[in-house]
């Protein structure tokens, strides 16, 4: 290899310069990626079944089109935010979830701005044994079928699909 002063006219002190600004650059374009947090990504191409999506890493991640609520929603060129689940699988693929990373965001929404005893909104999505389950800002929460209403309710199914004023008793991060 020549030395430094023999592939540069400015002299070995001005190509240490150059060089620590381009590490610095080339730094700069590395990403740290970590397995179970969410990152950015531009989608790159959609197909029939499934979305790849550039994350900025060696390789581009790919989700099931039917994560998407409306898959109309998958534009080309779309910035979206993805959870990271695995920088490798056993086939070498990135894998990405977005409806992961939608949780993920939803529920700390709910933790960051619910406290219990706080009142919320929510919908009734569904009648499960014991209960009901309630969306609380894309969140799925339990009420207890004991919390309905101060008499027991007969037809539980008449509340499906309403939205009603919650007391929040109790958060379980867990």
């Amino acid at each position: 290899m020549p030395s430094k002063t023999a592939i540069s006219k400015f002299g070995a002190a001005d190509l240490s310069k150059e060089d620590a600004d381009l590490a610095a650059l080339y730094e700069s374009t590395i990403k740290e990626f970590t397995e179970g947090t969410i990152v950015s990504g531009t989608i790159s191409e959609v197909r029939a079944n499934e979305v790849l999506v550039d994350i900025g890493y060696k390789s581009e991640g790919s989700i099931a089109i039917s994560e998407f609520r409306n898959p109309e929603d998958a534009l080309l060129d779309a910035e979206i935010e993805v959870l990271l689940e695995a920088i490798e699988n056993d086939d070498g693929n990135v894998v990405l979830s977005k409806q992961k990373a939608e949780v993920q965001r939803n529920w700390d929404s709910v933790v960051n701005n619910c406290n219990e005893g706080d009142t919320v909104e929510g919908r009734v999505r569904s009648r499960v044994k014991g209960g009901m389950i309630v969306d609380v800002m894309g969140i799925d929460a339990f009420l207890p079928g004991s919390q309905v209403d101060v008499v027991p309710v007969r037809n539980p199914d008449e509340f499906v699909g309403n939205t009603f004023q919650f007391k929040v008793l109790k958060i379980n991060e867990d």
